[in-house]
């Protein structure tokens, strides 16, 4: 293990010395085999990086079309549902009741149209006959209103009593039809976000009950840009999002600009379309792209860090492992070939930028840096 001075010692002969000078050491050390990566300067994108924040695309919110008191809860937030899942259980011994009341009051009805409807026969038949006996002059005019009166008091009756009985049977159905609401349902693939109620809980019609996040609509990434950016940000322009927390790094396209400038914040916001399956809520940042530049750049790998130290292992012409203070940049993450920004640390395609300390040429050793020691030579 090397010492904190002697590391010291050696980051100082090694800045001191050069590439150049590196074949002048005297000390030779073990031969050993490793993995090496020329330095090259490669394209890096220029970037500019502002939070933002995951939201559903599509947020539903479930409210209740019936009162009663909740006498059942299937799911808590961050569950996911599918079409038809039954999420709550609203009390129906009410509606029922009414139900049966109604379907009383009809069997009534119905029984005293039955009576009316054959005291109404009669009445025809007995109204049907004075006419014939008023024409033969065997009835009274009087006997003959008084014989139609009757008829059409009853006619009416009976008329009233079926429109109450359409009526009572109208009000049945529509009652029945609240039933299914007493159990709420998702309607889609979503997400259980917020649930506002508990069991035991009584709720009034058109209190929301529960918010969904519709998975199919899928998710956008909400962030607050820089008005300086406001001509350079476009639907369907490519960024960068990083979402730390799930350790993703993706490149997406711009769905919305509202390119309306708060004058509070001086910045507009963006909505970028996520391609993959996520929850609402979680931090992300977006990277705006600018015009990219070359650098110096080295796999994490070789980065060899003791406290505020940072050094690469270099390999001299003489095959020598030298160890080399340099000072690093901005980290980047190799995507199908391409550099992006990086937001976290760890990986395995991980490229750090060089700002000084090393050339292009150069080799250094990647991997394993710790079974490393200044001095050991790189076998052929």
């Amino acid at each position: 293990m090397i010492t904190w001075i002697s590391f010291i010692v050696l980051v100082i002969i090694a800045a001191c010395s050069g590439s150049k000078e590196e074949g002048t050491a005297t000390l030779k050390g073990r031969e050993i085999s490793a993995e090496t990566y020329t330095v090259k300067a490669k394209t890096v994108p220029i970037f500019r990086s502002f939070p933002g924040t995951v939201e559903a695309k599509a947020e539903i919110v479930l409210s209740s079309k019936v009162s009663g008191y909740v006498t059942k809860v299937a799911v808590k937030e961050g569950d996911r549902v599918t079409p038809g899942t039954i999420l709550l259980t609203i009390d129906d011994r009410q509606i029922r009741q009414q139900i049966a009341a109604l379907k009383e009051a009809r069997e009534a009805i119905l029984k005293e149209r039955q009576a009316i409807l054959a005291r109404l026969n009669y009445a025809k038949s007995n109204f049907e006959r004075f006419k014939r006996l008023f024409k033969e002059e065997a009835a009274t005019k009087e006997e003959l209103e008084r014989a139609q009166a009757e008829y059409l008091a009853l006619k009416r009756q009976a008329q009233a009593l079926e429109r109450k009985e359409r009526e009572t049977v109208s009000r049945i159905k529509a009652t029945e039809s609240l039933l299914p609401y007493t159990q709420i349902k998702s309607p889609t693939e979503a997400l259980v976000a917020r649930r506002l109620v508990d069991q035991g809980s009584f709720v009034n019609v058109g209190q929301p009950l529960i918010y969904l996040d519709d998975l199919k609509a899928g998710f956008w990434l909400v962030a607050e840009i820089d008005e300086s950016l406001l001509p350079f940000v476009s639907p369907d322009k490519e960024v960068v999002v990083t979402i730390p927390s799930l350790n993703k790094n993706l490149k997406a396209p711009v769905e919305v600009v509202v390119d309306h400038v708060s004058p509070q914040t001086r910045t507009f916001r963006i909505k970028v379309n996520l391609p993959i399956p996520i929850q609402a809520g979680l931090f992300a940042r977006v990277y705006v792209p600018l015009e990219p530049r070359q650098a110096l750049v080295v796999p994490q790998s070789a980065i060899f860090k003791r406290g505020d130290l940072t050094a690469v292992y270099v390999v001299g012409e003489d095959r020598t492992i030298r160890l080399r203070l340099v000072k690093t940049g901005q980290t980047f993450s190799l995507i199908s070939g391409e550099l992006l920004p990086y937001s976290n640390s760890g990986g395995n395609d991980l490229y750090v930028e060089i700002l000084s300390g090393l050339n292009e040429g150069e080799k250094v050793i990647v991997g394993d840096l710790e079974k490393i020691k200044e001095g050991d030579v790189l076998g052929r």
